[in-house]
């Protein structure tokens, strides 16, 4: 990969920083255009993104929790549910 700049002042100065780069191979991909948030589940989730420009990052939210008391004076724990799915 070969990059030129040139910056016609003699009198200023400019701080250039690469954060990374993409090598594109002469081929255009499409914008993904699915959705960005997702929340776990039990059976298996894909987000078809392979060869695809993403405009944000993927939000993985949190696995749903929750707990109550139980009739034997201990908690009940819901994984994956609210409570009031139940």
């Amino acid at each position: 990969m070969n990059m030129k700049f040139e910056f016609m002042t003699s009198d200023q100065s400019f701080n250039v920083e690469f954060d990374s780069v993409i090598v594109m191979e002469n081929r255009e991909f499409p914008y993904y255009e699915g959705i960005y948030e997702v929340t776990p589940d039990v059976l298996e989730q894909k987000l078809e993104t392979k060869q695809k420009i993403m405009r944000e990052d993927v939000v993985v939210k949190a696995i749903p929790y929750s707990e109550t008391t139980n009739n034997a004076g201990g908690k009940t724990v819901y994984i994956g549910m609210l409570e009031k799915e139940i």
